[in-house]
């Protein structure tokens, strides 16, 4: 029964202990038929059935077969117990008892058995090391994957956003992972899509940076999986992604997925990816029909509105939709925000992020951010007087973010906290990294290439330290106004864009906190 590993139900990995190693492709692979029976004749029980069904759904995606590996069950019923999803707390208790009575005299392949059924219900991250690696690579990745590695020490994550002060980021990373260029749409603003069928990033790049990230060492990680249309990669390819991460997460390391969408190809079998592994998502609508179609057509110029908004749906039916992101074209400027509300409002779209359309590197094109202000001032006083006729009332990203901070709590979004160099940044699908994927295509916010460099050493380079000298210097002066203490400089991709020595004066959020300054 040792080593011990402890998986929490936060995803987590007790600190004191790893993940369980990589197995050989080459050995034996029993399956979990013989747990199953056991389960069943041994715990009948509404959770025993609640944990066939979960692994049911895993192994629908993977296969039964079992990767050889030491039992490292918890001795101790409150230990299995963090397990368990959070709904079957309060019940989970006496099962876990029970369970744990039952399993003492099993054969230890059996409870090794076991111990791989629970985890594939309850903590299914984690179980894909419990896969045969030869399910989801080739020898020649196989080795790869195997190569010896180097085990770092563990950063603590230790996030301090407080409001009226710089957010710290110690023992965090944000990575925007762009594994693929490919995209289904050819959205009108969008720069970030390719055709190219080699848009893809091959698997020793991917492998490549998920290690160098977590070897990192940071204690949170949270991956942003982004595009082109992240779904183009399949669910192989997304369970390839995921297994990587599995197998080189470092001990105590609480790693996290999420999504960003178009909602155009989510299907059953997306879902039921995604609901096993927790990944929530996030979708982009350009508005009602018209105006979404006009925005956003696909490959042979059709609107792709019904498609995405059916995605949205299925996603939001499971719990799996975490936002709705939007795009400010000239057009939706134009149209007005009692328009845009009324019209978000009759789709049912009632908590979304708004994002100005902004140019590709050496453009000039996209939204002036004064007149987007202005537009996010006159949207929430249309929302305000919704509400106060007893109407339905959207719920923006962007306001809600400054409402926080001048009721003095901190704003959760990384646009208004300062000190984002280094804990936010991109990796592109040709390797390249960035500060944040806003900078895509900009060679002056490169840190460098993952084919050329360690992330370590891109991430504390040259480059790295001028665009951190650039960002500091492209913030307002101190003192210059009243609610520099709340914006912190604001974005500074929005300073970046708007140039000039206005921005050192203000974020141009100034109308924003004067709005709910005097009325909340």
């Amino acid at each position: 029964m040792s080593p011990r590993t402890l998986l929490m139900r936060d995803g987590s990995v007790r600190a004191d202990i790893a993940p369980p190693a990589t197995r050989s492709s080459e050995d034996a692979r029993p399956d979990t038929m013989a747990a199953r029976r056991w389960l069943q004749e041994r715990l009948p029980h509404p959770l025993t059935a609640d944990l066939l069904r979960r692994l049911d759904r895993f192994e629908s995606l993977l296969g039964h077969a079992v990767a050889p590996g030491a039992s490292v069950l918890p001795d101790a019923p409150g230990e299995l117990l963090t397990w368990l999803p959070d709904e079957h707390q309060l019940q989970g208790l006496v099962w876990c008892r029970r369970f744990l009575d039952a399993v003492a005299d099993a054969d230890p392949a059996l409870q090794a058995l076991l111990q791989t059924c629970l985890l594939r219900a309850w903590q299914p991250f984690w179980a894909l090391v419990t896969v045969p690696l030869a399910t989801l690579f080739t020898a020649d990745e196989i080795a790869l994957l195997q190569a010896p590695r180097e085990t770092r020490p563990l950063e603590p994550a230790r996030l301090r956003l407080v409001a009226g002060q710089r957010s710290h980021y110690e023992g965090y990373l944000c990575v925007i992972l762009k594994l693929t260029r490919l995209c289904n749409l050819r959205c009108v603003y969008c720069h970030d899509w390719s055709a190219d069928p080699q848009s893809h990033a091959a698997l020793p790049l991917v492998l490549r940076a998920v290690e160098q990230v977590l070897q990192l060492g940071k204690g949170v990680v949270d991956f942003v999986l982004h595009g082109g249309e992240p779904l183009m990669l399949g669910r192989r390819g997304l369970l390839r992604l995921l297994a990587l991460q599995a197998h080189l997460a470092l001990p105590g390391q609480r790693v996290h997925n999420h999504l960003q969408t178009n909602g155009t190809l989510i299907d059953d079998e997306w879902l039921a990816l995604l609901q096993t592994f927790g990944i929530r998502a996030s979708v982009s609508i350009d508005g009602p029909q018209a105006l979404h179609d006009r925005s956003r057509p696909d490959a042979l110029g059709r609107g792709s509105h019904a498609r995405a908004m059916a995605g949205l749906r299925r996603l939001r039916e499971h719990g799996l939709l975490s936002g709705v992101l939007m795009v400010v074209t000239p057009e939706v400027l134009d149209h007005g925000p009692a328009w845009l509300h009324e019209r978000l409002c009759a789709d049912g779209l009632l908590d979304v992020g708004l994002i100005p359309q902004r140019p590709a590197p050496g453009r000039t094109d996209g939204v002036d951010h004064q007149r987007f202000v202005g537009f996010l001032v006159d949207f929430a006083r249309c929302a305000r007087q919704a509400g106060a006729e007893g109407g339905s009332v959207v719920a923006v990203r962007e306001l809600e973010a400054v409402r926080r901070l001048v009721a003095g709590r901190p704003s959760d979004f990384c646009e208004l906290g300062g000190n984002c160099v280094g804990s936010f940044i991109a990796i592109e699908a040709d390797g390249r990294v960035t500060h944040c994927d806003k900078y895509t295509g900009d060679a002056d916010y490169e840190f460098g290439s993952l084919h050329a460099d360690s992330l370590a050493r891109l991430l504390t380079g040259p480059q790295a330290q001028a665009i951190a000298r650039r960002a500091a210097a492209s913030a307002p002066v101190p003192g210059a106004c009243r609610h520099q203490a709340l914006c912190q400089g604001g974005c500074p991709h929005e300073r970046y864009v708007r140039g000039g020595d206005g921005a050192r004066t203000c974020c141009g959020l100034a109308p924003l906190f004067d709005l709910y300054a005097t009325t909340p």
